[in-house]
């Protein structure tokens, strides 16, 4: 996949009867956890004025999290306070209802992404801290702004697979869980006791960093005025929207993406190295991105006018011997691939890289 110049957008591996496997299997989890969190939620107030999970939480971790921003709960007298799960989370629900009905609106989400998307920010809610939820938000709210900036533009620069322009359309369930699959098994992991809550939330946010990075790279960068280059060949020129394909406007782009989700986790208390740090991991995430598109995933192209062709809302694109259509590189991984393998990795090299400090 591109990183820096908007990306080869293909269908995920599981095609289409695995992304409604995958999003039904999200949504029946999510049940089995609000049934188990729906009765109650303990939570206590050290002598630092600081919140952390009580016993009856659910969590086995007992890091301080500094929650004070976001206000999650409030603690009684006695320094301790029950509160149900959907009640101490009415902001959170109310956004996540707010997000739906402005995707089902504006057409941003297929109606099976809309249901991963409702099913990961109800994951998201299980983290003591309110900073993953927040950090999925952000990313959404921000990759929105970014897909709309000069889109005309940007659409006329790619081909779509049908012969109509390119452009970005309705994101899927696949799409939805290749950038956000793996923040949400590291609140799972934490939930469940694997993990310390501040490790996991660590990793939720370089997660969304490098999310953030590598579609602000792809979505920017192709309106670069100087043309892409291979980034594991700098001086081999390549078509807007070839897999591994940057520009230096691409890699700046991606460095304000992550620093706009470092930015959110910086009001949660965290200190300036830990955020510095995030900016970094996000970073390296657009750039591993980039070379895993340059190694693992291939670019079709027009032979006519040299267009790179995207696949229509994630679908791969046909390539016939002999046909209009060339294919370039090795179709080991799809778009959505490459997308979740490089979140996974970047999220868990910041938590080992929190464990080791």
């Amino acid at each position: 996949m591109c990183c820096c110049v908007r990306k080869h957008r293909q269908t995920f591996s599981w095609h289409q009867n695995g992304q409604h496997q995958s999003t039904f299997l999200l949504m029946l989890l999510c049940i089995l956890v609000i049934r188990k969190q729906i009765y109650r939620t303990t939570y206590s107030m050290n002598g630092h004025g600081i919140i952390t999970p009580g016993s009856g939480s659910g969590h086995h971790d007992p890091s301080v999290l500094d929650l004070s921003v976001f206000h999650d709960v409030l603690p009684d007298q006695a320094g301790t306070t029950t509160q149900p799960f959907l009640s101490s989370h009415i902001p959170q629900i109310a956004i996540t209802v707010l997000l739906v009905v402005y995707s089902l609106i504006r057409a941003k989400l297929t109606p099976l992404g809309i249901l991963a998307a409702g099913s990961t920010a109800v994951i998201h809610m299980l983290h003591p801290s309110a900073v993953p939820f927040y950090s999925l938000v952000v990313f959404f709210l921000s990759g929105t702004i970014a897909t709309r900036i000069n889109h005309a533009q940007k659409s006329r620069l790619t081909q779509n697979s049908t012969g109509s322009t390119g452009g970005e359309g309705a994101r899927n369930a696949s799409q939805v869980l290749a950038n956000s699959g793996a923040a949400s098994l590291i609140v799972l992991s934490s939930w469940l006791g694997f993990v310390s809550a501040e490790t996991a939330l660590i990793g939720v946010a370089a997660n969304y960093a490098a999310a953030a990075a590598d579609t602000f790279s792809s979505e920017l960068g192709i309106l670069s005025s100087s043309a892409p280059f291979l980034i594991t060949r700098p001086w081999q020129s390549v078509p807007r929207g070839t897999n591994g394909g940057v520009t230096l406007a691409g890699l700046g782009a991606g460095l304000m993406g992550a620093t706009i989700i470092a930015a959110g986790v910086l009001v949660s208390g965290r200190s300036l190295s830990q955020v510095a740090a995030l900016v970094m991991f996000g970073f390296a995430g657009t750039v591993l991105d980039s070379v895993l598109g340059a190694v693992v995933q291939a670019t079709v192209e027009d032979k006519g006018n040299g267009k790179v062709i995207e696949g229509e809302n994630g679908r791969r694109v046909l390539v016939q011997a002999g046909g209009s259509r060339v294919q370039r590189g090795n179709d080991l991984l799809n778009n959505n691939g490459v997308n979740f393998a490089m979140t996974l990795t970047i999220a868990v090299f910041a938590m080992l890289a929190l464990q080791m400090r």
